[in-house]
């Protein structure tokens, strides 16, 4: 039984370690992951459907949290090419969740004058979010892998103890 929990605890490991390589070979590819889906969020925000909506609910919550606006600033808003349904409605404004001070209509006219929102694109915040939190992930990635080998040892210990 303890040669069982031992051989499924060591394909636990493997899998885990399968799964840190991964994750590092495809590091690189986390930015164009991130800038994508703010595009495509952005080429949605301010539209009426229900689905549009929720990308508006995504990127608020975004720009909200991060202290940032737009992809790589608050210009963004005003690109027809890149937020597709905000700027053909809203060519001065900027969206609420971009200020400061998140109040009713405090972005109106802020893509003129942007004293009152945050100007540095959310692209920066999230790569900055995603890289500060990688390295505790791996640091709790490697508690865990060195706790489960020294589970590992103690089973084949115990099981050539009590042979």
């Amino acid at each position: 039984m303890l040669l069982l929990y031992a051989i499924l605890l060591l394909i636990v490991i493997a899998l885990q370690i399968a799964g840190a390589v991964v994750a590092f070979l495809y590091q690189a590819k986390a930015e164009e992951y991130i800038r994508t889906g703010i595009e495509k969020s952005l080429s949605f925000y301010g539209g009426s459907k229900t689905e549009e909506k929720t990308y508006t609910v995504a990127v608020d919550l975004a720009q909200e949290n991060l202290d940032c606006c737009g992809l790589n600033s608050y210009q963004d808003y005003a690109n027809t090419t890149l937020a597709v349904q905000w700027a053909a409605v809203n060519a001065t404004d900027i969206p609420d969740s971009c200020c400061i001070q998140n109040t009713a209509s405090c972005g109106k006219n802020q893509a003129t004058d942007p004293t009152l929102i945050h100007t540095q694109g959310c692209l920066i915040k999230m790569e900055e979010f995603v890289k500060d939190n990688l390295l505790l992930v791996g640091i709790v990635a490697i508690v865990f892998v060195v706790i489960e080998v020294c589970n590992l040892v103690f089973a084949f210990w115990l099981r050539n103890r009590y042979k």
